[in-house]
């Protein structure tokens, strides 16, 4: 929605007030029926309950009461839609485009915040990578090395995603995906629109920030990244103070933003209550019906991924007993990575299973250290491409010059995304933004991949551990024999 828009409708309410002065306060407030007063009546029950459970219980049980709530919402409104009368009034409007203005109004709040913060998220974090301190004794090839597997990984989970698409393209065919905009979806009419609360709130407010998620934007962010990165770290050999400032500065930047965007992830169980409800209006229901199929290309994409990454760790560990040694090592770390469903709260266990399998300590806590920040196989990688795909095919925008385009994005952004638990989706919705989809495709595949995560997180997790462990793994096979040590794995005792 434009600012003229705004304007008009805005303007052509106090005008026409006088001339049907009850309809249009009805239609002002989106409540011209008694089921779209329902849907705000759900909207507000839905909040209080919410709030009351996340403050009593957390946010974990938050999530799945957000669950159950959506789909009393969408059995109820499906009924509704089903048995009560759809026509239009004078003005053009029936209480499904009304109830949806109220049903959607949190997750477009969301996903508004969401594109203000992303350029600030890459830009701070391509920087931190780019000065990444961990590895100050670890000099040369073996410091590089360790920033170059971490990249491969990355490349290595968005390739598994490409290789998994002619499935992908069989889950879409026998699908018919709806056009962008619903015919319910709360963009009707013209210029001269009247325009109602909820739309002022989610059509103009939130989106006008999305600019910054266009390609123009976010390719400026990381060239601009890149050189202030670049120029913090070649000023610290010729004034390191000055140099260490404007590191502390992007230090304390880079914290406000996570704060703030954790802030933004609260909330998710009041989008998936609110979107999920939506279903019973047949809104998206394709999409929804095609990530069903979706979730077993995951699966198997993960089992691919868990086993590349094997067979690398494999052929650079040294010593014997190297099957029995990862096999007996990698199932607490996976243990740990399903409980905590966070890269960087599992750093120790991994750090502790890099060297046990004979990984000197400063490799390991250099390598697992910096896997918090980048080299996100899966969260950055392999889930976030493998919707995307979905997305392009269901779209008809899988065209090789976009998918090329599409691989490149994906990892440049994966790249410059730190590893918080909402990686996923930032890679996800920053590239659906460059790759040019409509706010309403964005909405509907965001929404879907958040109910995803719930309960696929700790997988794609487990598969980032295992890689930042394989990336140490191979930088102590350099590491040593570049400093021609003794294998430590000599003096570990026999298995």
């Amino acid at each position: 929605m434009s600012i003229t828009k705004l304007y008009t409708g805005i303007s052509n309410f106090i005008v026409e007030l006088p001339n049907d002065p009850i309809n249009h306060v009805r239609h002002f407030f989106a409540m011209s029926y008694w089921q779209s007063i329902l849907a705000f009546v759900f909207v507000v029950i839905t909040i209080a309950s919410l709030v009351f459970i996340y403050k009593k219980w957390g946010r974990q049980k938050a999530t799945f009461a957000a669950f159950g709530i959506g789909i009393i919402g969408a059995i109820t409104f499906g009924l509704m839609y089903q048995f009560t009368n759809t026509l239009l009034n004078e003005l053009g409007y029936n209480w499904v485009s009304e109830a949806e203005l109220w049903l959607k109004l949190i997750s477009q709040i969301f996903l508004g915040l969401i594109a203000l913060v992303i350029p600030f998220y890459i830009f701070t974090s391509i920087i931190k990578v780019i000065n990444y301190k961990g590895g100050a004794s670890m000099k040369g090839k073996t410091y590089g090395l360790s920033f170059v597997m971490m990249s491969v990984m990355i490349i290595i989970g968005i390739t598994v995603a490409f290789v998994l698409f002619p499935l992908v393209k069989v889950i879409n065919n026998n699908i018919n995906y709806m056009p962008a905009i619903e015919p319910f979806s709360g963009d009707h009419g013209t210029e001269e629109t009247i325009i109602s609360i909820p739309e002022m709130i989610v059509g103009w407010v939130p989106y006008s920030l999305t600019i910054f998620s266009s390609t123009t934007y976010i390719v400026a962010v990381i060239v601009l990244a890149i050189i202030f990165g670049g120029i913090i770290k070649f000023t610290k050999k010729t004034n390191p103070e000055a140099s260490n400032k404007l590191y502390n500065f992007f230090d304390h930047f880079s914290t406000l933003i996570n704060v703030f965007f954790r802030w933004v992830m609260v909330l998710i169980p009041f989008v998936i209550a609110t979107r999920l409800s939506m279903i019973g209006l047949g809104v998206n229901w394709n999409y929804w019906k095609g990530s069903l199929g979706i979730v077993a290309v995951y699966f198997l994409g993960i089992a691919i991924l868990a086993v590349i990454m094997f067979a690398i760790t494999y052929f650079a560990m040294q010593g014997n007993n190297r099957l029995k040694r990862y096999r007996k090592n990698i199932a607490p770390l996976w243990l740990n990575s399903f409980i905590n469903h966070n890269v960087p709260a599992t750093v120790p266990v991994t750090t502790q299973t890099s060297t046990n399998l004979g990984n000197c300590e400063e490799v390991s806590i250099f390598n697992t250290t910096l896997g918090s920040t980048m080299g996100m196989a899966a969260c950055g990688g392999f889930f976030p491409t493998l919707i995307t795909l979905f997305a392009m095919d269901a779209t008809g925008l899988a065209t090789p010059a976009l998918l090329a385009f599409a691989f490149i994005t994906i990892f440049l952004i994966s790249f410059g995304s730190t590893g918080q638990a909402s990686t996923d989706i930032v890679v996800l919705f920053t590239s659906l933004s460059i790759l040019g989809f409509s706010h309403e495709q964005v909405d509907t595949i965001i929404t879907i991949a958040i109910l995803l995560i719930t309960f696929i997180e700790p997988f794609n997790v487990m598969i980032d551990t295992t890689g930042h462990v394989t990336v140490a793994t191979v930088a102590e096979r350099y590491h040593s024999k570049n400093k021609h040590l003794i294998n430590p794995i000599d003096s570990l005792p026999k298995l």
